[in-house]
């Protein structure tokens, strides 16, 4: 790696200090120092307030050079007006990594910009390797490290991700934990005083915790170093970017927000096609794409292969594989032959492979395994269960038709078979290494796949958008 700072003692701090730490509920030292303290973080954590003896039970220290320990990390949540001098006992204290989570600097007016200056002064000739200021904090959860100024705790995974906005980045991750997406590493990047996103990319194509990069970005501050960190980070890890101020309005606001500079529209996708970056049109696209590479094997080429028993779904799914550019090959006669041997006689006899309301859930992923085995496809689309049961359940116990004991009776035999539709699924991936994806609707189906490894979308469009993302991504790998 080639960044000017050293980031390891940001991401993986010994000891930790956090200059603004209260137990006042409500306030962001609070919240910053609790997620620290009962988040598990496996360092020591050292509050820093001259106003208190204690907080949460641990001794406090009135500043950072009375702690008698060398100190990694320093989280600072404190006025604006008083950064500055803290920040100065930092650099005395020879700490090696900076957090500023306080706003009011570059993004407020010239009074701030000039503070910002002088912070970005003090960490040049002290080396500290320093976030913000007017950021949201850093997530390594292979530590359980959690500086967040908001209670929040994804679940682990391997998605590293860096948005220029907190909030954004923290409803994104929320999002992609609920498709079964987790989250190595997180960077709300903030002002981009010292550490520029360019460098937290450059960090995470070389961790090995991270298997898929994601960013939120207003705009890149330094183009040369964006561009060749970017194309050394895509030969190694797909790198999924949503990109705002791609209008005069989103431009002035990003301005106003982190003291961005947004660049032309037109330059960042023609970078971004150059370099293998797989830019996405809003936020869905993101959580979508970024699931999809974080479970799914690279498949091999654009082919796939759709089966349901719902005919309709499987006309869908086809619709969108071909509206995005993937093809729905038909099936040669052997491999016909073969299905009916175990399908329903009325079956559609092609792709999609209609197996007609069919319950058989043998049969169901059985045909998968057979397209696979012939190199009949590269990839699955599976829609088994494109409802939400709970929501069926609800509507006949509303109806009053059916005793409780029925009911509880069919409730278990679907969620039976979806289990069993998950672990076949699981099992086509683990077998022949080529993606499976999955439609359903259903919140509990949803987390059985994907707790296998197995994405889950709720409609065909997503689902067939994603793989044509990665089928891109292989393409433009293998040139």
């Amino acid at each position: 790696m080639n960044s000017d700072y050293d980031l390891k003692p940001l991401f993986e701090p010994r000891i930790v200090a956090v200059i603004g730490a209260t137990d006042v509920p409500r306030k962001i030292g609070n919240s910053v120092i609790s997620n620290l303290i009962f988040g598990g973080f496996k360092g020591q954590v050292f509050p820093v307030n001259p106003n208190m003896e204690k907080v949460h039970g641990v001794e406090t220290y009135p500043k950072i050079t009375d702690i008698p320990k060398e100190v990694d990390l320093a989280v600072i949540v404190i006025p604006a007006e008083y950064v500055l001098q803290v920040f100065r006992e930092c650099a005395e204290k020879r700490v090696k990594a900076c957090i500023i989570i306080t706003a009011g600097f570059g993004e407020v007016d010239e009074r701030g910009k000039q503070m910002q200056e002088e912070i970005a002064k003090i960490a040049e000739e002290n080396r500290i390797a320093t976030v913000g200021p007017n950021c949201m904090g850093i997530i390594n959860n292979s530590l359980s490290l959690n500086t967040l100024m908001a209670t929040s705790f994804p679940p682990a995974g391997n998605i590293s991700m860096v948005s220029q906005s907190g909030t954004v980045g923290l409803v994104l991750m929320g999002e992609m934990a609920r498709m079964g997406g987790g989250i190595s590493k997180f960077v709300s990047s903030g002002n981009e005083a010292v550490l520029k996103i360019e460098d937290f990319l450059e960090y995470f194509a070389y961790d090995p915790d991270t298997k898929v990069v994601a960013a939120f970005i207003e705009g890149v501050r330094n183009g040369e170093k964006f561009l060749r960190v970017t194309r050394e980070l895509t030969k190694r890890k797909p790198f999924i970017v949503i990109k705002a101020g791609r209008t005069s309005a989103g431009a002035s606001a990003a301005r106003s927000h982190t003291a961005s500079v947004a660049g032309a529209t037109e330059i960042f996708n023609a970078v971004a096609k150059q370099n293998n970056i797989i830019v996405c049109e809003g936020t869905e696209d993101l959580i979508d794409y970024s699931v999809a590479f974080s479970m799914g094997t690279l498949p091999r080429g654009g082919r796939v292969g759709i089966i349901t028993p719902g005919g309709g779904w499987g006309v869908l799914a086809a619709d969108a594989c071909e509206e995005f550019g993937l093809e729905v090959p038909r099936l040669p006669q052997s491999v016909i032959d073969r299905i009916s041997e175990r399908a329903p006689p009325y079956w559609s006899h092609g792709n999609p492979i209609d197996l007609a309301a069919t319950r058989d859930v043998d049969t169901l992923a059985w045909s998968g395994d057979i397209l696979f085995e012939n190199d009949v496809v590269d990839s699955l689309i599976i829609q088994f269960f494109a409802g939400d049961l709970s929501v069926m359940v609800k509507n006949w116990r509303e109806r009053g038709s059916m005793s409780e004991e029925y009911l509880n009776m069919m409730e278990q035999i679907y969620r039976q078979m979806m289990e069993k539709i998950a672990i076949e699924s699981a099992k086509l991936v683990e077998k022949y290494q080529r993606p499976v994806f999955s439609i359903t609707k259903d919140t509990e189906f949803t987390q059985m796949l994907v707790s296998r490894g197995v994405p889950a979308y709720s409609d065909p469009r997503r689902a067939a958008k994603s793989l044509r993302k990665m089928v891109e991504y292989k393409e433009r790998l293998n040139k």
